[in-house]
């Protein structure tokens, strides 16, 4: 895995321009506050842009993108059914993907706007395919955030080929 030693400027050139989508929003996601969990002494793959907090102790990524990660996300998480455009509330849904040792994590996550129907649909799709869902309330009360997640699962065993 080729590795870098990032520190600011990498990750705005790495990323790009404001303008191109974040090759990895853990790390960098537009805003003037970085991510503490990630810091200048932080490595980040440059093939699979998976970033090492070594906070946290494990390798991650974010993107707004379900298709763009090296390893791709479990079925259940990428064909989530997401809210309507009109539904969702401060941008769209981010999906992460975070791996310690053999355990992997994936999820999807977005603000969207309070409704039973959606919420109802939701847990139901959790429950089918054995995902994790958390819902918080915002600041305004028509707004929620909504948390999809697997149960921890164990990676494929490496190939000795």
């Amino acid at each position: 895995m080729p590795a870098i030693t990032f520190g600011f400027g990498f990750v705005a050139t790495g990323a790009g321009t404001v303008a191109q989508p974040s090759k990895n929003l853990c790390v960098w996601n537009r805003s003037i506050r970085g991510n503490l969990l990630f810091d200048e002494n932080s490595i980040i793959c440059t093939q699979c842009w998976l970033s090492y907090s070594q906070v946290l102790q494990h390798w991650a990524r974010r993107s707004e993108s379900a298709d763009c990660f090296h390893r791709p996300l479990s079925t259940a998480i990428r064909n989530l059914p997401l809210p309507p455009a009109k539904d969702f509330r401060w941008g769209g849904a981010v999906y992460s993907q975070e791996i310690a040792d053999e355990r992997v994590t994936e999820s999807v996550s977005f603000w969207c706007r309070n409704s039973a129907d959606l919420i109802s649909g939701f847990r139901a799709y959790a429950r089918k395919h054995n995902l994790s869902m958390s819902v918080e309330k915002g600041q305004d009360p028509k707004e929620i955030w909504v948390l999809i997640e697997t149960k921890e699962f164990t990676r494929e065993p490496k190939s000795n080929n």
